[in-house]
């Protein structure tokens, strides 16, 4: 691969590629990103470092890197297997997207694929290279944001039924995954489990009808809980006060 770097910019809306090329990098060799766009490499061959925002990320080959504009970053090739990477710096409308992943992400092999061996001037290129932009998004970043909206989905749901007998099923139904992977899916996404998520909308619920002045046992029926006794103990061990008392609390400090 021999370096090489190209002026684009034909200010397409959506992904616009400004500058782009290939390198192989001699061993050790230290890079300092000036340009005010999103910066992205992608891994050919061998390995380094990416220092971002000081903190250290290690790259290796099928592996892409993200800099956003204006970040404090400098990358840096492995002194024993130098890597070889194509690279791409773009404006446009969805750039800030790419800004959501995480800085050093595994991406598919035909990253960039347009970039390859470009011995004599491509007219398209730029159009290509935005085409190649558009797949990366579509191949790493809907699916993340599909995640996303698999969680707040999730969300949505709870709060619509919380009221009813409610299970882990019925919320995976509701949202077309399967149960085992969106409680996976929840966890990483909220920090919290599908459980815990429906005993807090529950709990925060029955402060509010407690606050309008229903009774302890409507309270307990209207936010889905079966058994009053376990509705106190539950409301219990999350405010540090019963029901009753809290509703007196309320009154007095409201």
């Amino acid at each position: 691969m021999e370096h090489y770097q190209v002026l684009l910019n034909e200010h397409l809306e959506d992904l616009n590629p400004v500058f782009a090329g290939e390198s192989q990098v001699a061993p050790g060799s230290v890079n300092i990103p000036v340009r005010r766009t999103m910066l992205l490499h992608y891994v050919v061959s061998g390995k380094g470092s990416l220092y971002l925002n000081g903190r250290t990320y290690p790259v290796h080959a099928g592996q892409a890197f993200i800099i956003p504009a204006d970040a404090d970053a400098r990358y840096a090739a492995d002194m024993h297997d130098p890597w070889a990477y194509r690279w791409i710096g773009f404006t446009g409308t969805l750039s800030s997207a790419f800004a959501e992943l995480p800085p050093v992400f595994d991406a598919p092999e035909d990253t960039l694929c347009h970039l390859c061996d470009q011995k004599d001037p491509d007219p398209m290129l730029a159009y290509r290279l935005s085409g190649d932009l558009m797949q990366l998004y579509a191949a790493v970043i809907r699916p993340e944001k599909q995640q996303k909206n698999h969680v707040q989905r999730a969300i949505d749901y709870i709060e619509l039924s919380y009221m009813d007998p409610l299970t882990i099923s019925d919320i995976a139904d509701f949202v077309g995954l399967n149960q085992f992977y969106l409680s996976k899916l929840f966890k990483e996404k909220t920090g919290h489990t599908l459980q815990s998520h429906i005993l807090s909308i529950r709990l925060a619920e029955a402060k509010r009808y407690l606050a309008l002045g229903y009774a302890v046992k409507e309270v307990a029926s209207l936010c889905g809980f079966k058994d009053v006794a376990n509705f106190s103990k539950l409301f219990k061990r999350e405010f540090g006060m019963n029901p009753t008392q809290w509703r007196i609390w309320d009154w007095e400090n409201g």
